[in-house]
């Protein structure tokens, strides 16, 4: 059990892992570029900025109607992106090390099915729960900030990008799709027998949480094919976030379920952290959790 002792429970933390520090009343979503993390407040909402190197809290910016609507994150070089789950929010694009609002894009709507950032763009999964294939796939230009449609799906919850390919979880039906970046095109549907809550693709493969059997299924880039299927145990019903390290292993939390560690090569839970946390992310060597008290919990990548 990580304790919270309570001189770490200001601004700044101590600089040896694991440390905790608070960031807010209720840290949520998590996102990082180079030594910043940005850390959303759904209940005062509101991003903190974290310096990595100091593991001190810097900027904290507004950002919408508190309780309004939760705020989604992605990253590009350099750059933090936020968007309001609301119609009429602007999309913000931030420096990730000064926290100044750079610019405004209006008329994007995430819809909560997930953004993700790379050099081919960012990408946003939207979903407006509506059946029909309604919720677009948007692309926006990281330079010229223009917005384009590539896709359309249905009940869209999750995204990655990895293996020259978009990866979107959809649930009408439970679906993963390959989506090329460039064109648009849907080049593969896979089954997942299951309602899909979050995708992450890690060094060499996809990961799909479904949430309704809390269970996590590993797909193979190149074929397309299931090749595990991994019993979470007792967090069946419930959220679920997961996030992929560059050796493959994988982490995935949810509110009924303790940070589990997931070896990429024998697709099994090798550890466990009996901590509250509801995201995640792996950045740096480093695994960080946030948690719905407001506390940002790192430790080393195990």
């Amino acid at each position: 059990m990580i304790e919270v002792p309570a001189e770490e429970r200001g601004r700044c933390a101590k600089d040896t892992l694991p440390t905790v520090l608070r960031v807010g009343s209720a840290a949520d979503l998590i996102v990082g570029t180079g030594d910043f993390i940005w850390i959303s407040d759904w209940e005062n909402a509101l991003l903190t900025q974290v310096d990595m190197r100091t593991m001190c809290v810097g900027t904290n910016l507004s950002i919408g109607s508190p309780l309004a609507s939760v705020i989604d994150l992605a990253a590009t070089d350099g750059v933090v992106w936020a968007a309001e789950y609301s119609e009429g929010n602007p999309l913000l694009r931030i420096d990730a090390a000064t926290g100044d609002v750079v610019s405004t894009i209006p008329g994007v709507v995430a819809g909560g099915g997930g953004m993700v950032g790379s050099e081919a763009g960012l990408f946003i999964a939207c979903c407006g729960g509506d059946s029909g294939g309604s919720d677009p796939i948007i692309r926006v230009d990281t330079v010229d900030e223009s917005v384009s449609t590539l896709a359309t799906l249905d009940r869209n919850t999750g995204i990655d990008i990895g293996f020259g390919a978009l990866w979107v979880g959809s649930n009408s039906p439970n679906t993963l799709s390959r989506i090329d970046p460039e064109t648009g095109d849907v080049t593969d549907v896979i089954p997942v027998d299951g309602i899909v809550g979050d995708v992450a693709v890690s060094a060499d493969a996809v990961w799909v949480a479904l949430t309704d059997t809390a269970t996590l299924i590993r797909v193979d880039p190149t074929t397309h094919a299931i090749t595990d299927r991994i019993d979470l145990g007792s967090a069946a019903g419930r959220p679920l976030d997961v996030a992929a390290s560059d050796d493959g292993d994988v982490w995935i939390v949810g509110p009924a379920l303790s940070p589990t560690l997931i070896d990429g090569n024998s697709r099994k839970p090798v550890a466990r952290i009996r901590v509250n946390a509801h995201h995640v992310l792996v950045v740096s060597g480093r695994v960080l959790f946030t948690t719905p008290d407001g506390l940002l919990i790192v430790i080393d990548d195990i």
